[in-house]
């Protein structure tokens, strides 16, 4: 590790399970710019005033450590994160206003495809495009290594109150630092979850859709998207209600049925992403940072049983394993002892607080909306939005699958 070349250094920690994983991709695939990022889009209504914002944005970021974090290797190739002081903000504004259908989806676009060097920091920026006299647009670009979706509200919410505050540090008490939860993984039982996983897995197989795999650097993929009808979304709220499920494991145990109709196997096992925050763990809903985990999900399903069985054998299981979730992919493999790819594809239900009328006013400067934006390198992702009704997003690799056939796969399920 070359200390040399970055500013002072406040401490050097180690990484969660998925910084691991998005290091190793970010590492590997230098040319695939914006698949490690994720975005948050936040439409402001209001006298705006750039400068307070610019020094919202700074304080937020000398006011998180992890946000100022440079990723780097040991000689012996152990990865770290190392804290650094004194990082500018990266901070753009762009005066839109006068152009037609101007949106700022072009600058968001711009954003994400340049790439960050995790090595240097900072590995976010913000870029403030004003698109009327009083209508503005925040783009916040973060690479995936810093933050979850979880965070994206809470980054808002705190820019907003920062803002209010003058830009200056008499804003909220920061919450409790990541470094607790990177604390409180090193403190968990390695090997009894390693246990657990290898009972969990036993006798299982690879599942693959795509059948093939990607020959280059991911791209970033293409989305197809439904809207549940509502007399389905009711009737499936309604069968979880009866049986005691959660809606998380009604999708989760019928994607799983439609993989086994797909690939003729009655056991299959494909990825999700877990929330990865303890409830143990004081002020962890609160907390910024990257939490969340990839975990195997087994779905077994013989055509005699009922699917209700299905459903309920899946959400005991799933219960079971809760308290291993920190586990790395990388030893829950070694624990199922599968040589290659366990799964190709993954399944995300977002369930994270994601309300513009819930997050603070400041100053005239009001919050109207905000949407999110990241990617996986799975080659089909499926992803679940609670919020209304029901709405299905499928993200896949455009060089394994095509519409039609993603347009399939949706039907089925």
């Amino acid at each position: 590790m070359d200390a040399a070349r970055l500013p002072i250094i406040e401490e050097v920690l180690p990484l969660a399970p998925l910084q691991e994983g998005l290091l190793f991709h970010a590492e590997l695939d230098q040319g695939s710019a914006g698949l490690y990022v994720v975005q948050v889009l936040a439409e402001l209504d209001g006298p705006v005033q750039p400068e307070r914002l610019r020094a919202a944005a700074q304080a937020l970021m000398d006011r998180h450590p992890n946000l100022r974090v440079a990723f780097r290797r040991r000689r012996s190739g152990e990865p770290l994160q190392v804290v650094v002081r004194d990082v500018p903000v990266d901070w753009h504004e762009i005066d839109l206003r006068g152009l037609a259908a101007a949106s700022g989806d072009e600058v968001a676009d711009e954003d994400r495809a340049r790439p960050f060097d995790p090595a240097r920091p900072p590995l976010s920026r913000f870029s403030l495009v004003r698109l009327d006299q009083d209508r503005w647009r925040l783009i916040v670009t973060v690479h995936h290594l810093l933050v979850d979706g979880w965070s994206l509200p809470l980054v808002v919410g705190e820019l907003v109150e920062l803002y209010r505050a003058g830009g200056g540090g008499d804003g909220p008490a920061p919450p409790a630092p990541y470094r607790d939860y990177l604390a409180w993984l090193a403190a968990q039982d390695r090997q009894a979850s390693m246990a657990e996983w290898e009972r969990a897995l036993a006798g299982v197989a690879s599942t693959r859709l795509s059948g093939s795999s990607l020959t280059g650097p991911p791209r970033l993929p293409a989305r197809v998207t439904w809207v549940l009808p509502q007399p389905l979304v009711e009737g499936l709220r309604a069968l979880a209600r009866a049986h005691g499920l959660t809606m998380n494991s009604v999708l989760q145990g019928a994607w799983g049925i439609v993989l086994g109709l797909l690939t003729g196997q009655e056991d299959v096992v494909f990825g999700a992403a877990v929330s990865g925050r303890p409830a143990e763990l004081p002020g962890v809903e609160s907390m910024i940072g990257l939490f969340i985990n990839t975990i195997p999900v087994r779905v077994r399903a013989r055509p005699a049983e009922r699917v209700v069985d299905v459903l309920t054998r899946l959400q005991h299981e799933q219960a079971q394993l809760m308290a291993h979730h920190h586990l790395a992919l990388s030893d829950i493999q070694t624990a199922a002892a599968v040589a290659g790819e366990l799964f190709d594809t993954l399944f995300v239900f977002e369930s994270y607080p994601f309300d513009p009328d819930r997050l603070p006013a400041g100053d005239g400067l009001r919050v109207t909306g905000i949407d999110a934006r990241d990617a996986t390198h799975y080659p089909l992702t499926l992803v679940v939005l609670p919020r209304g009704g029901l709405t299905i997003e499928l993200a896949y690799s455009t060089e394994l699958f095509d519409a039609p056939t993603v347009e399939r796969l949706a039907q089925r399920l």
